[in-house]
């Protein structure tokens, strides 16, 4: 962002929480959560928005602290101990070498453990921070699908006119220099791209649909669904494709689903027939079919010495990583401490990526299984999928199929393509568990 809305966005953050008004701080998460491009710069380390609205709570509101003593989460912290002892294993003890490339403090071991152990805390602030909210009361269910029914028509709006008019919304609010002419003509919305866009479009429009076919009555309903379901055809992204297809077959098999959702797939056929006739002659189609191509068949003319040509199906930093393992297999069992894998990894880049990368990876992996893999191992993995089944029989325990399709589609989601909102989605789940069960520490 730039200065001025960066100064807006903190004086409000601030603002809000001092008066405890959660409606705002929470209008202001599900927005930061719609486009990761809400972020600030703090020594060339990014800190999204999202990430500050719960840190804010802790100085304004003592009651807070009461719920970051909970132990609803309890496999997730022991994953982020697991991260700290690595951390200082990898960052500090046995560092990992990082040959003759030059790197700045943050992207140094040391430097980038300590970066890395705040954003992932900042993160699980967020469940924390949501279960708070809605445990007790402080925002309704209902205003909270309104603010998300709102934003999402809003935000698809935006990225269809600002891609028509040449970006001026998003060159303004971000700076010239966050665009890139490469993205021309595709929908960012408030995002760094277009795939950012439709992953976090998909996640909140499955969140809405999920509560409509559940019966749940929210502004626009109808029309922020369909809406939705339109940006993210419209975003060609490939990935948005998958998760938005994996979720309607997760959920096909509900009685809800069938008997609720008419409406909608009459829209979505509609959508269909009016996107197909977009983009027919259109050459973005191209994008989608040649990462379907890279995704089925892979990609031997980049395959490097040694490497399973099944690795070249993966984005960069993923496939880094998976030749990383590949042939230092013991590193699965704890991982390479908190995101760090960069490090180790970059030597496993083609000969293209280390002209652009100056050979030095700087990113983590994009899919979340992997990056769970990289960063803490197959024992992270774990303790991740033990919490998910933790939660999973308490859920069917509770004969709550609204909530566990919920949590079930953000986990999904977030193995797929590791979106933040899985946090989101975490502590709202757990919130409504948390009202029908009186020890809230044994959710």
């Amino acid at each position: 962002m730039n200065i001025i809305v960066s100064g807006i966005y903190i004086a409000l953050i601030a603002v809000f929480a001092f008066r405890k008004d959660y409606t705002n701080l929470i209008v202001l998460m599900v927005l930061s959560l719609l486009g990761n491009m809400f972020y600030f710069d703090f020594y060339g380390s990014r800190i999204q928005a999202y990430q500050l609205i719960p840190l804010s709570v802790i100085f304004f509101d003592k009651v807070f602290y009461k719920v970051l003593l909970n132990n609803i989460i309890r496999e997730i912290r022991y994953e982020y101990i697991l991260l700290l002892l690595t951390g200082f294993l990898f960052g500090y003890l046995i560092p990992w070498d990082i040959g003759d490339s030059e790197r700045t403090w943050s992207q140094l071991p040391e430097g980038r453990t300590i970066v890395a152990l705040i954003r992932i805390a900042l993160e699980i602030n967020i469940i924390y921070f949501v279960y708070f909210v809605f445990v007790n009361d402080l925002v309704e269910i209902n205003e909270l699908l309104n603010i998300i029914s709102f934003f999402v028509i809003f935000i698809v709006l935006v990225a269809i006119v600002d891609a028509i008019i040449g970006y001026p919304i998003y060159k303004h609010i971000f700076n010239v220099g966050s665009y890139f002419e490469r993205m021309s003509g595709r929908l960012l919305g408030f995002s760094h791209e277009p795939r950012g866009f439709a992953r976090t479009l998909e996640a909140m429009v499955m969140l809405l649909f999920i509560s409509y076919i559940n019966g749940y009555q929210f502004k626009f309903r109808n029309t922020s669904v369909i809406v939705g379901m339109l940006g993210v055809l419209l975003s060609f992204s490939f990935s948005s494709y998958i998760l938005l297809g994996v979720s309607f077959v997760y959920l096909y098999k509900s009685e809800i689903f069938k008997a609720r959702s008419l409406f909608i797939f009459m829209g979505v056929v509609i959508i269909g027939f009016i996107f197909y006739y977009m983009v027919k002659d259109n050459p973005k189609i191209a994008l989608i079919t040649s990462r379907y191509d890279m995704v089925t068949e892979g990609r031997e003319e980049y395959l490097m010495e040694g490497e399973n040509v099944l690795f070249t199906r993966f984005e960069l930093f993923d496939r880094a990583a998976l030749n990383f393992f590949s042939d230092n297999p013991q590193h699965l069992l704890i991982g390479t401490g908190p995101n760090l894998i960069g490090i180790p990894s970059s030597k496993y880049m083609d000969k293209s990526a280390i002209v652009t990368f100056q050979g030095q990876l700087s990113g983590i992996p994009g899919i979340g299984l992997v990056n769970l893999l990289s960063r803490s191992g197959i024992i992270g993995l774990l303790l991740y999928l033990l919490f998910y089944f933790k939660i999973s029989h308490k859920l069917k325990k509770l004969s709550n199929k609204y909530l566990g399709d919920i949590f079930t589609i953000s986990f999904i989601t977030y193995l797929l393509v590791q979106n933040p909102i899985f946090f989101f989605a975490i502590g709202f789940v757990l919130s409504e568990m948390g009202k029908n069960i009186s020890d809230q520490d044994n959710i």
